[in-house]
Parts: structure tokens; C-alpha cells; sequence
């Protein structure tokens, strides 16, 4: 199996599988970016800058699909155990993500870590990551997985909001998980815990999906099958917008990996799917679990009849500073 899998079709054939539906907003798009896939925002402050005009309130509820009892369906052994079938990041992302660290604080924080699959690959660029997250099934699995055991890599249990850190750092990293924490804490938080020169990078996936019909067909399950249903029914959201709309966060650039290949079997697929929000195996029982899994293998094997697929991925990464105000 390839090291560079993802399914970005989630965001964009099928609500609900995405982790819950994550998208770019149309400042975070790909359609004008520069050489190397870097675009940078000429009017916003500079990095160091703290002038973010506080005319929104940071406060407001964010998006109720949001709550804490989805965030906590990572805890759940079942989609621990299928994690690593989820999105591996092609190279590039840790050249950015390095080149992006304050030059005088080689230092990482890595917020939502899950297993550290980011914390790990970038350890060997940086002096030190902290590798933050809630579960200690996902931090344990972290340790005993390639690099988990750096000896500047420190795994931290615990919640953005409020956990010991050692600052300052040169970066914060967040990859599908600052949706789940309470903004008007966090941001502020990382603005304080950033050097002047530091920014926060927020990581996406994107990838293309099978082919119509099956991609339409499968989505169509997969709205059938989630573990709420209600969370079907979500308004759309934009995290991008919601941060700015606070005055949480300023965009300072953005940039897009070049295209990559990942080779995963249909059952593998499958199984990632459960390692997202609303498809965990304990909520949604083994019985509705497997009748899942039969109907989505039904759907895609005639698109794939060897068993295998292979889909194009990307990452993009959008960054700037985060508000120092809450």
C-alpha cells in the first residue's frame, strides 16, 4: 500500500464523512495561487502584528455539529484501531510546514495530534514538537508508530483549551482538528504562545473519489448510515469564515501541495471510513457496522473489480496569526 492515501471526496460528494464537512473558504482556494502553489496576503497585518480590529463578537456559538460528543468519537477504540487508513500527507507538506517555523524558535506545537502523523514526519526538521491530544488511545498508538519515539518529540494528553505546554513556539499545527475546540480559548491561547515571527497553519485534505455514479451512490449511503442523522440536516460552514468572522484569525498565506498518488484496496477504503465522525463502529453498532461495509463494498467494486484503488492527493495549508484577544 502506498504512503500517500487520502479521500478528500468526502468534502465534497459526502456531508458528514469529512469531519463534518470542513471546507476552504474562497480566500483559502487554489485558483490563483503563485509559483509553488504559495499565495501570501498583501493587505493583511504582518506576522508579528496584533492589529485585529475587534468589531465581531469572538464569542458566538460556533456550528452545533461542532459539540464535544462528536469530538469524542476519537477516543472510541474502533476508530483508533482504523486511523492510520485515514490520509497520509505527501512530503511536501512537512517541507512547508518547516519552512513556515520561526527561524528563531525552531519549536512545534501540534494541536488535535491524533497518532502524530504530522508531529512525527516533522520532528526530524525542527529542535522539538509537542504533540497534543484528548485520547490517550490515539497518543498511545502515536509512541508506537515510525517516529513516535524521537527524542525531541514530547506527547502531551490533554485539551487545547487548557493542557501544560512548554512555550514559546515557532508554529502551531492543526490538521482536522480545530473545528472541535472552542476558538474564542484557543486562538488567543496560540497568540500567546507564538513567538512574534510564529504563525498557525491549519492542513486540509483534498483527493479525488471514484467515479460517477459509485461517488454519488456511495454518499448517498453514507448520509443513510451516519450514527446521528440529525447531523445530516447541518447548515454549511466554512472554518476559514467562521475564525474571521470573530476576528479570531487573519489569513497571512496559503499554499497547495503538488499531486500525489495513493493506492488503497476497496476494504481498506472502507475501513477508513469508520475513523470519521458519525462512523465509528461502537456508535453505530456492529450489525448496522457491517451492513455498511457489505453496501459500500457493493458500491465500489465495480468501479475498482481488482479490488485496488488509486486516487489523487493534496494538501493545502493555510496560515497566518491568530487573534491575541478574546
Amino acid at each position: 500500500m502506498s504512503q500517500t492515501r487520502s479521500s478528500v471526496f468526502f468534502a465534497s460528494t459526502s456531508p458528514g464523512l469529512s469531519d463534518v464537512g470542513v471546507r476552504l473558504s474562497d480566500s483559502a482556494k487554489s485558483s490563483n495561487l503563485g509559483r509553488n502553489g504559495r499565495k501570501s496576503n498583501p493587505g493583511a497585518p504582518s506576522v508579528g502584528s496584533n492589529s485585529i480590529e475587534d468589531t465581531n463578537p469572538s464569542s458566538s456559538p460556533r456550528p452545533w455539529h461542532l459539540g464535544r460528543v462528536y469530538a469524542e468519537q476519537y477516543q472510541d477504540r474502533s476508530v483508533v484501531d482504523v486511523y492510520h487508513l485515514r490520509p497520509w500527507y505527501p512530503e511536501e507538506t512537512f517541507s512547508l510546514l518547516a519552512e513556515l517555523c520561526d527561524p528563531v524558535c525552531r519549536r512545534v506545537l501540534d494541536v488535535g495530534c491524533g497518532t502524530g502523523e504530522i508531529a512525527r514526519r516533522l520532528a526530524p526538521r525542527v529542535d522539538h514538537v509537542d504533540a497534543l491530544d484528548l485520547s490517550p488511545a490515539m497518543l498511545a498508538k502515536g509512541k508506537d508508530s515510525p517516529g513516535g519515539d524521537a527524542p525531541n518529540l514530547r506527547w502531551i494528553h490533554g485539551e487545547a483549551e487548557s493542557a501544560a505546554v512548554d512555550p514559546p513556539y515557532g508554529l502551531v499545527t492543526a490538521a482536522s482538528s480545530l473545528h472541535w475546540m472552542v476558538w474564542a480559548i484557543v486562538l488567543p491561547r496560540f497568540a500567546q504562545i507564538l513567538t512574534p515571527g510564529g504563525v498557525l497553519a491549519i492542513v486540509y485534505e483534498h483527493a479525488s473519489g471514484p467515479p460517477e455514479p459509485y461517488a454519488n451512490q456511495l454518499g448517498k449511503l453514507i448520509l443513510e448510515s451516519l450514527s446521528d442523522r440529525g447531523i445530516a440536516h447541518r447548515e454549511p460552514w466554512d472554518l476559514i469564515e467562521e475564525l474571521q468572522a470573530r476576528n479570531l484569525f487573519v489569513v497571512t498565506g496559503e499554499a497547495l501541495t503538488e499531486p500525489v498518488f495513493q493506492e488503497q484496496t476497496v476494504d481498506e477504503f472502507v475501513d477508513s471510513i469508520h475513523a470519521r465522525t458519525n462512523f465509528s463502529r461502537e456508535r453505530m453498532g456492529a450489525e448496522s457496522a457491517a451492513d455498511f461495509d457489505s453496501r459500500a463494498k457493493d458500491i465500489l467494486l465495480p468501479a475498482y473489480p481488482t479490488g485496488s484503488l488509486r486516487m489523487s492527493v493534496q494538501m493545502k495549508v493555510v496560515w497566518g496569526r491568530p487573534s491575541p484577544t478574546h
